[in-house]
């Protein structure tokens, strides 16, 4: 063979394999196109993050002592945190200094308000549904138990006794509870039997039947006077003291439903405040309850490196547990959005976003992000139309994995 023949049959040998190599290539990348493949959604929905600071902080609120010339054990014709008439029947004071038979009364009324919690009535309800229920509340006592969140685990013991009982009652022991309830107010009648004066409210409020000795030290003229040198006094005398209201005293009246809270923070943190603007502030030891509550203003404590700020709210539950020293957690900041996982993020012609479902076409949605998180991002509702594309709305089923995704595209 000469030269030049083996030359050119080289180049014919060559230019087969590139092209044997094309082909399996070409091949290679369309069966992986339209391979049948795992793709994974999630429906897009507004999820809400914030930004908050928190501490501990002190409640202030005028309230008038109510006294009586009996010391011993009380029944209470009203309850906790309800709105009160002047001259309304709100106590017996019975003529008795038993501190024994006051506890005694506490124990009985909250053991007589479960049992009444449990009665069934007239609605049917479902044994499975009430053991589910049980075995939830069991499962939330042991995280609360662990996370050290000590405020929710009385209403949840609470809402475990009821339905253990309901479930008793369901099972056959319906006539239990009722004869228990029978002898608890029994044994109620007999603890308060004896003399006793009914006391009426002197003014219309809110009524409270537990003073706890500090109502001059966290009053609103005490609040009206505060320092700094007050303000920290103020908390290592509670911290380091406690104190017991006078023998007399049966209970407290509020003439209004308005409170303070005041809370020492750092100037970086308080500088993100802004007086007369609106707060939402969690109590986590009280259930959990969260409030709207106005910045009304702040003091400067330069010499403890921190800002003493005031808010106020005119709202105030019953079930409000009124400890003078509470830890808050205060939303500084809020930014909603549409929940995108970051690995769900992609681009088409340079916009970014994200690649949806329909059916079985893929589509593109551009997404604008307003926030980002260490492996999700949110973004806004109403993005603006980019490259032609339409936005990134709800209910729509983001693509989480998948490869080779285009605007278009056709699965299988």
């Amino acid at each position: 063979m000469t030269k030049r023949k083996r030359n050119a049959f080289t180049s014919r040998l060559a230019m087969g394999m590139i092209f044997v190599i094309a082909v399996i290539y070409t091949v290679y990348h369309v069966f992986n196109l339209f391979a049948n493949e795992e793709i994974s959604t999630i429906v897009s929905g507004v999820t809400t993050e914030s930004d908050t600071i928190g501490g501990r902080g002190y409640i202030f609120r005028d309230e008038a002592l109510l006294y009586s010339e009996n010391t011993g054990v009380v029944d209470y014709l009203v309850k906790d945190g309800e709105k009160v008439s002047k001259n309304q029947m709100i106590a017996d004071v019975y003529h008795s200094d038993s501190k024994a038979s006051k506890n005694a009364l506490e124990s009985l009324d909250r053991q007589i308000a479960l049992l009444e919690q449990s009665e069934l009535g007239a609605e049917p309800l479902d044994l499975a549904a009430l053991r589910q229920e049980a075995n939830s509340t069991y499962y939330n006592l042991i995280n609360l138990l662990n996370s050290g969140e000590a405020g929710e685990i009385a209403p949840q013991i609470d809402n475990m006794m009821v339905t253990l009982n309901r479930i008793n009652a369901m099972t056959g022991g319906e006539g239990e509870s009722a004869a228990m309830l029978e002898s608890l107010y029994a044994s109620r009648a007999s603890l308060l039997s004896g003399a006793c004066i009914t006391e009426y409210s002197p003014e219309s409020g809110y009524f409270y039947s537990a003073p706890d000795g500090y109502e001059r030290f966290f009053s609103l003229a005490a609040l009206d006077e505060m320092n700094e040198e007050y303000f920290f006094k103020l908390e290592k005398y509670l911290l380091g003291n406690s104190t017991s209201p006078e023998e007399n005293v049966y209970g407290k009246i509020a003439k209004n439903s308005g409170w303070y809270f005041a809370i020492a923070l750092s100037p970086n943190e308080a500088s993100a405040l802004g007086v007369g603007e609106s707060y939402r502030i969690i109590f986590p030891e009280n259930n959990n309850t969260e409030f709207s509550m106005v910045l009304d203003r702040t003091v400067e404590a330069t010499q403890n490196k921190k800002v003493i700020c005031v808010f106020y709210c005119n709202k105030l539950p019953s079930d409000f547990k009124l400890d003078r020293a509470q830890n808050v957690q205060i939303d500084v900041s809020t930014v909603s959005g549409i929940y995108v996982p970051r690995a769900a993020l992609a681009k088409e012609d340079g916009f970014t976003g994200v690649y949806v479902l329909r059916g079985s076409v893929v589509h593109f949605r551009c997404a604008k992000i307003v926030y980002e998180g260490y492996d999700y991002c949110l973004v806004a509702e109403n993005s603006p139309e980019e490259g032609g594309f339409y936005a990134l709305g709800t209910n729509e089923l983001i693509i989480t994995n998948g490869k080779n995704l285009f605007d278009g595209r056709i699965l299988d």
